[in-house]
């Protein structure tokens, strides 16, 4: 009898302590990839229930932003079909343009070069946002790179025609 006892008393217990270790395990409301930097140093440490430890972000869809000169701008509108291709991946990632900025911006330091010459500027820069789909993870939250962007397919006489438009409408206006 004396031994059923100590049995079903560590079998309490050792529920209590399996209810304990599951309130310590961390979980996120959300699917995602953590971005905090240095999780680890939080390690053994004490932290307060509903303290935020780490911040996850869902990575299935990402934005974009890119920055186009003005003359890329001419037959861009919202909702085009973009494909981005990536230096460190050979396919590329299909999205669409979200929004347009209505005015030139100022790009941010480093994405551009910079003249050594005095009066040289470079032409303005819109800021287009294109939502792609993320779905292999290649995006990640903070990465910087090169776009190309192709506006709509054309054949070669689709080109040829495009080049003697222009060249009609600068001889004769």
């Amino acid at each position: 009898g004396r031994a059923l006892q100590q049995r079903e008393d560590l079998q309490r217990r050792r529920h209590i302590v399996d209810e304990q270790t599951g309130n310590l395990e961390v979980v996120s409301p959300i699917s995602g990839v953590i971005v905090t930097p240095r999780v680890r140093d939080h390690l053994g440490s004490y932290l307060p229930a509903g303290t935020p430890l780490a911040e996850v972000v869902d990575i299935s869809t990402m934005r974009a932003r890119l920055y186009l000169p003005e003359p890329e701008m001419a037959g861009l509108r919202v909702g085009a079909p973009v494909r981005l291709l990536l230096d460190s991946s050979p396919q590329s990632l299909s999205g669409e343009v979200a929004t347009i900025a209505p005015g030139a911006s100022a790009t941010p330091a480093g994405l551009t070069a910079t003249s050594a010459y005095k009066g040289m500027q470079a032409p303005p820069f819109y800021a287009v946002i294109v939502v792609l789909s993320n779905e292999a993870a290649a995006l990640k939250p903070g990465m910087t790179g090169d776009a190309k962007v192709l506006i709509g397919r054309r054949s070669l006489a689709g080109f040829a025609g495009e080049a003697v438009y222009h060249f009609v409408r600068r001889r004769f206006w």
